[in-house]
């Protein structure tokens, strides 16, 4: 069984398919506008439940990098020193 912890996107996809399966079956009697704002809450709520599970990791160093003040002294087209 899926659940939140371990497939929220998943799950979200389901809970919108089926929301939009009950709108076209006649299921639940909603106007457009109110359909969408109800895709847009569960899509707001399920990324908010989505984002709790996830470490973002933004601070990764990357070896290859260097600063703008080394690279402004290199010459132009020069290559950066390969890493052993």
């Amino acid at each position: 069984m899926i659940t939140i912890k371990d497939e929220p996107v998943a799950l979200q996809g389901l809970v919108q398919a089926a929301i939009g399966l009950a709108v076209a079956f006649g299921l639940v009697n909603w106007t457009l506008e109110q359909t969408g704002a109800v895709l847009a809450v569960t899509a707001a709520a399920f990324a908010l439940l989505a984002r709790r599970q996830v470490t973002p990791n933004h601070r990764v160093p990357d070896p290859a990098a260097v600063p703008v003040a080394e690279r402004a002294a290199e010459p132009a087209g020069a290559q950066p020193p390969a890493s052993s």
